[in-house]
Parts: structure tokens; C-alpha cells; sequence
């Protein structure tokens, strides 16, 4: 079976579009978790996102927490089922085989979570599953976010990953809407690399935005240690 093993749990991804990377495993790692009970993750794949969240909320404490995670496939939301399944938290993570355009729900969430597809549709790929995780065709970034402020709740918040050249959309939209980029982790792979990813979190509340950078390898090569920082409850190698 393919898939990617954590410090805590296994993720099986041989059934899914987008295989677990550094993306996801990122932003799980840095979004904020605080006054955090339900979570949503839209588009969940194999269900890392949904993972790391369980996880996190039970290091940190948080009773009575739960993580929904809504995936299209179906193929991926069984797989998604299965992970959360033999994983330590169970009881918090449910797979949804689901549109998130066509799905509803009474809870109103703390926070939203996405790795969207975040590629504008154009090129064709030869994995119909990739196609649908990887461009959006059918799904696009402006429907990530409206379908995500529905769901929140009044103090909610969104999370997301992106290239950098999608941060100012995310910006127009946020400042279209009455919402505000709260915090920023610019990542770069090395320090003389151009930055190709950012990791964004959205709130309602105007506030002194934080932005930073993170470089993932250092000179030698190796990753860094503000990486294996952000990233050492997960990776099995820190």
C-alpha cells in the first residue's frame, strides 16, 4: 500500500488524486488551533489535514472537539474513511463523500481548512482524479472561500495553502467580503530560492496582520531548523 507514515499515524493516499506532500503537512503544522473546537477540511483527499487537526486538538486538550472533512471522489473519501478509521481519533473524524457546493450543515465552524486546487484550469492531465484535486475546473478558489465563510462561525477562521501568486487574490476577495489576511508564512525551498508557496489564514477581525518567511533547507542541504520546528510533532525524522 502507498501512502506516508507520521509519528502518530498512517496515511494511505494510493486511492487519491494528490498524494501527501509538504504542502498540507505545512499548513497543518502552522494554522492556528486556538479557542478551536469544530473544523472543517474541504477537499480532504486522503484526509492529512483532517489528521493533523485531531491530532493537534488532542495534544492541546481540547474536549469535545471534532474535525469533518468533505471530499467529492468518492474513491478518496473511502480512502479518507480508512485512515481516519485506524487512526488514534476515531471518535473526532468523519469523512463526507460530498460537493462542498452542495453540501450543508448546522455546524458553524472555527476553522476552515483547504489545500484547494489552486492551478486556473487550462492544461489537461492525464489522471482525471489529479485533474479534479489539481486545477480548478470545477472547483475554484473563489468558491473555496465563499462556500467557507457560509460555514464559519462568527469568530471563525480560514486556512489555506497556495502559490504565492494567489495571495493576492485571496486579498481582493478578503477585502471584498469583510474579512481580513490575519497571518502569513511565505516558504521558500532555499534561502537564494524564490518564494513558490504561502500559507494564509483569514479572519473577520481586523488586526496587526504577521507576516514571516520560512526556507525549508538550509545551506547544506538539510532541512532547517525553523522547518523540523514547525513540522517535528509529524515527521518521523525530527
Amino acid at each position: 500500500m502507498s501512502g506516508f507514515q507520521c509519528k502518530a499515524f498512517y496515511v494511505g493516499h494510493d486511492r487519491c488524486g494528490m498524494k501527501v506532500g509538504t504542502d498540507s503537512l505545512l499548513l497543518g503544522s502552522w494554522v492556528s488551533l486556538s479557542e478551536t473546537r469544530q473544523v472543517l477540511d474541504i477537499g480532504t483527499g486522503s484526509g492529512i489535514l483532517a489528521l493533523m487537526m485531531a491530532q493537534r486538538l488532542t495534544e492541546q486538550g481540547t474536549a469535545n472537539a471534532i474535525v469533518d472533512a468533505v471530499e467529492l471522489d468518492t474513491a478518496a473519501a473511502q480512502q479518507a474513511a480508512d485512515n481516519f478509521a485506524a487512526s488514534p481519533w476515531t471518535d473526532r473524524l468523519t469523512a463526507i463523500q460530498a460537493d462542498i457546493l452542495q453540501w450543508s450543515s448546522q455546524t458553524r465552524y472555527d476553522l476552515v481548512i483547504s489545500n484547494p486546487p489552486y492551478f486556473v484550469a487550462g492544461q489537461q492531465l492525464a489522471c482525471e482524479q489529479r485533474q479534479q484535486a489539481r486545477l480548478e475546473s470545477s472547483l475554484t478558489l473563489a468558491m473555496v472561500l465563499t462556500r467557507a465563510e457560509g460555514l464559519c462561525s462568527q469568530q471563525g477562521r480560514i486556512g489555506l495553502v497556495l502559490p504565492l501568486e494567489r495571495l493576492v487574490d485571496v486579498s481582493a476577495w478578503a477585502d471584498n467580503n469583510g474579512w481580513y489576511v490575519a497571518r502569513t508564512l511565505s516558504i521558500r525551498g532555499r534561502q537564494n530560492k524564490p518564494v513558490k508557496r504561502v500559507l494564509i489564514e483569514l479572519t473577520r477581525e481586523s488586526i496587526a496582520p504577521d507576516h514571516q518567511t520560512l526556507t525549508i533547507h538550509d545551506a547544506d542541504n538539510q532541512y532547517s531548523e525553523a522547518f523540523q520546528a514547525l513540522t517535528r510533532r509529524f515527521y518521523l525524522a525530527f
